[in-house]
């Protein structure tokens, strides 16, 4: 069985991250895990303090954690995918967007402008996969499954009620998958959560491919 890791951020690209990308691969590494997926925030904030950039270097400054965290992970022999968590304007939820890439990123000049709606309906030809993270989190984000293709029902970070039943039975309701993640941001929220497959995951298609076939477990790890 394998053990991914589809939510975590970097301290290279999230500013509320504090763990370097070479750490957090290492540590994920020793937790025996195969693969992660690094979700970094993709947020109007970010670039608004890249002023003097062009669209191109925001998209490299954005993919800088990635970056470091491949090629820490290619050195350990593990799966390590672009992904992102994104947030949009006047919504305060947020959406974790597997199935990208630099080249999806360098498309979308104005994302953070865009509705969740408008995201949804301008990605559908992308082969890209919509999970809202967290939809019920501390009764502030709200639920919005007409614009995702899953909900990201468990969430271990342990500094927020995520309201696991309600967003399980989100789910059931509009007949959409499930999924878990533990959400790093610290060292206490490391591999707390994973999704365990009987096969490897080694590309988003292949997570993607799992998850609409209901052939994965969400392992919660209790420490």
């Amino acid at each position: 069985m394998y053990k991914t890791e589809t939510h975590l951020h970097t301290a290279e690209t999230s500013d509320c991250g504090h763990i370097k990308a070479k750490d957090m691969v290492e540590l994920y590494h020793e937790a025996g895990y195969k693969t992660l997926f690094i979700t970094d925030h993709l947020i109007s904030w970010f670039f608004d303090g890249l002023k003097n950039m062009s669209w191109e270097e925001k998209v490299e400054r954005f993919m800088s954690g990635y970056t470091e965290a491949k090629k820490a992970g290619d050195s350990l022999g593990m799966n390590v995918i672009l992904s992102a968590e994104y947030r949009f304007k006047d919504c305060p939820n947020d959406y974790l967007v597997y199935g990208i890439d630099r080249d999806f990123l360098l498309k979308f000049p104005d994302v953070t402008n865009m509705t969740p709606g408008e995201f949804y309906n301008a990605t559908r030809d992308d082969n890209i996969f919509i999970v809202q993270a967290h939809p019920c989190r501390d009764h502030v984000c709200y639920p919005t499954p007409e614009f995702v293709d899953a909900i990201e029902a468990v969430n271990t970070n342990p500094r927020h009620d995520n309201f696991t039943d309600e967003s399980y039975e989100i789910a059931q309701k509009h007949n959409l998958p499930v999924t878990g993640g533990s959400d790093s941001h610290v060292f206490d929220d490391v591999a707390l959560c994973a999704v365990v497959t009987e096969h490897e995951i080694k590309t988003a298609s292949d997570y993607i491919e799992l998850l609409k076939e209901n052939k994965l477990t969400i392992f919660e790890n209790k420490k």
